[in-house]
Parts: C-alpha cells; sequence; structure tokens
C-alpha cells in the first residue's frame, strides 16, 4: 500500500516537534556552556535561536574556526547528544586550535559510538582554508602557522577510523590546508576502517607523489580478508596538487585492483603530457567499470594524437558520464566525438 499522505493537522504536528526540539537545543546548549564555565558561541547561539524561531530545522552547523575554541566546541557536543537535526558540521578558515581540534574529535568519536541514539548524525565534515563567499575578499589563503597539518590529521584519522570506525561520515572535505604528504599518508591510514566514507575532498593541499600513492593504497580493497570493511570511497577530489605523471599514474594502477571508484578529479594538478600515461589511462578505462567521470582539466595540454588513442577506450566504457581533458589544436571531429559518447550515455542512465 502506498504511504498516507500527511494531513495538515499532521503536517502542524510535525513542524511544532520541529520547534519543541531546537528551543530544548538553545536550552541546551546554554547549559552546556554553563557547565563548562564559557560563555556561549554567538554565532552558533543564532543559528540555534534561528531554528526555534521557526526558521526551519537545523541540519547545518557552519562557524568561522577563530570562534570555535574546545571549551565551544565541548558545548556543542554535549548539546548535539540530545538533538538529532544536525547532519553537516562546517569550519572555515584554519584558525582552529590544538586543543580545539582535540575536542573536536573527541565529540565527533563519540559521536560514533552506538550509545549515540538520540544524538545529530554528522555525515559532512568540512575543515576548509577558506571563507564561504565567492569574492575575493571573503577569501582567505591557509599558512602552515594556522592550517590543518599532519598532527590534526592524525587525530581526525583516529576520530573517524582507525580508533573506532565513524558510521555515519559520508563525506570529508579538508581543502586549502596545509595536509601535505605525511599529512594525507596519516589520515589515509586511519580512513582505511572508516566504511561509510564515500566523498573525500582534498584540494590545493601541498600534495605530491607520495601523497597520492598513500591514496591510491587506500582505494584498494583488502585482499587478504574478502568482505572486512574498508573505506568504499567513491569520489576522490585532489584539484590543485602537484601529484604530476606519477601520482596520476599510481591513482589509475589503483582503478583496475577493485577499487569502487566513481568519480577522480584532479585538475591543475602538474600532470605533464606523456604518451605511456594516456595508454595507461586507456588501459584503466577498459579494466575499471566503476569510473564514470574523470577530470583532467588544467595539466599540461593533450594533442590530437593523445586524444585519438584514449578515444577508442573511451567508447568502449559504456557509463563514462564526464570526461574532461586539456585539450589544444584537437579537431572538432574529435572533440565532439567525446561529447556525442558522453551525452549517449547520460541518456542511457536516464532511461527507466
Amino acid at each position: 500500500m502506498p504511504p498516507k499522505k500527511k494531513t495538515g493537522k499532521n503536517k502542524a504536528a510535525a513542524v511544532q516537534r520541529t520547534l519543541n526540539a531546537a528551543c530544548c537545543a538553545v536550552d541546551a546548549y546554554r547549559a552546556a556552556c554553563r557547565q563548562h564555565v564559557s560563555p556561549p558561541c554567538q554565532a552558533l547561539l543564532r543559528q540555534l535561536c534561528a531554528s526555534a524561531q521557526g526558521n526551519g530545522t537545523l541540519d547545518r552547523v557552519a562557524l568561522d574556526a577563530r570562534s570555535a575554541s574546545a571549551v565551544h566546541l565541548k558545548a556543542l557536543f554535549d548539546t548535539l547528544s540530545g538533538y538529532a537535526a544536525v547532519r553537516n558540521l562546517a569550519f572555515w578558515g584554519c584558525d582552529m586550535a590544538p586543543d580545539a581540534l582535540e575536542a573536536l574529535c573527541a565529540g565527533l568519536a563519540a559521536m560514533g559510538r552506538p550509545t549515540n541514539t538520540n544524538g545529530s548524525k554528522i555525515r559532512l565534515l568540512s575543515i576548509a582554508g577558506e571563507y564561504a563567499g565567492s569574492s575575493a575578499s571573503s577569501l582567505r589563503a591557509a599558512t602552515p602557522e594556522n592550517a590543518l597539518t599532519r598532527e590534526g590529521c592524525v587525530l581526525l584519522g583516529r576520530a573517524l577510523g582507525s580508533g573506532s570506525p565513524h558510521p555515519y561520515i559520508h563525506t570529508l572535505e579538508l581543502e586549502r590546508n596545509a595536509v601535505g604528504d605525511h599529512g594525507v599518508a596519516a589520515l589515509a591510514e586511519g580512513l582505511r576502517a572508516c566504511c561509510s566514507l564515500r566523498m573525500l575532498r582534498l584540494g590545493h593541499n601541498a600534495i605530491g607523489v607520495a601523497g597520492a600513492e598513500a591514496l591510491a593504497a587506500l582505494l584498494v580493497p583488502p585482499v587478504t580478508t574478502p568482505g572486512a570493511a574498508y573505506c568504499a570511497l567513491e569520489t576522490l577530489n585532489l584539484e590543485g596538487n602537484p601529484i604530476t605523471h606519477d601520482g596520476l599514474a599510481a591513482l589509475l594502477n589503483a582503478l583496475a585492483k577493485g577499487s569502487p571508484l566513481q568519480a577522480l578529479h584532479a585538475p591543475r594538478c602538474a600532470v605533464a603530457r606523456d604518451a605511456s600515461l594516456m595508454r595507461l589511462l586507456a588501459a584503466r578505462f577498459e579494466a575499471c567499470e566503476a569510473l564514470v567521470a574523470l577530470d583532467l582539466d588544467g595539466n599540461a595540454p593533450l594533442r590530437e594524437e593523445d586524444v585519438a588513442l584514449l578515444l577508442p577506450a573511451a567508447k568502449a566504457r559504456k557509463g563514462l558520464q564526464m570526461l574532461r581533458l586539456p585539450m589544444r589544436g584537437v579537431s572538432r571531429e574529435t572533440s565532439g566525438a567525446i561529447t556525442t559518447l558522453l551525452l549517449a550515455n547520460v541518456k542511457k542512465k536516464g532511461k527507466p
């Protein structure tokens, strides 16, 4: 039987329950701040109060990292343990103090335990080195002094994976930090057991070949214990990292080893034009049925002969829906052939 439609009375009752929960969250946050002997974080209090005043469910908490002290975060997670609405947690600016990051990771670890039955279950965590907004004045580049570095990656990996696998985190965004090769290696090691993670965004983090190789190892399913829980990433974004030809080759090789990765974004990654790389990419297209999107734009321009080498393999990939290549001097016929096959695949997917 089809589900019964909500009547006007039921909708009103649901709205009232949402408002009551938000009002309780405001009271709980103020009480938690008093318990931790700290004034409330005004930015967070405004978001909670807006929800309590009928401005919709608070499913996303976004804070400037400079205002997120350790005490504020402890009070926040105390509140979220009894308020189930929040799904996304975002911090902008990368000025998070070490003790605040420790408090964040401790709160995330507690949230992932089976005892968290009535609280929020964070699915998206963002710790980014830029502020939200499109204007140039709203952006600030991360520096090693205020960005998420290797030590922070160790804490995050432990909170989400190696300590106790987090059952809810779906997306992790750490763009524009100072993660580097050592940091991403530590993060990958910790995330190996985070079986809920599907999207990892690491754009502009000074990740090189060694970091790409660590991520490639993360993409490969375990062979010693088949069926064991592991991090089955579906989307990986490495925009603006100098992984070069060797790093991209390591990632492509991982695709042929049973990786479930569906989308690989590596634009502006200092990848040089190389015929051997094109041959490897063509081979991986045939070997990896999961891959449906590949973005290599902004790297060394490809020529007609490079794209011609790749085109037959791309045509054979019936599920390919996005292919962005840095092309220069490529004929309209060749570029049009790529567009045609992508449009055909998208239309096939749309069929019932």
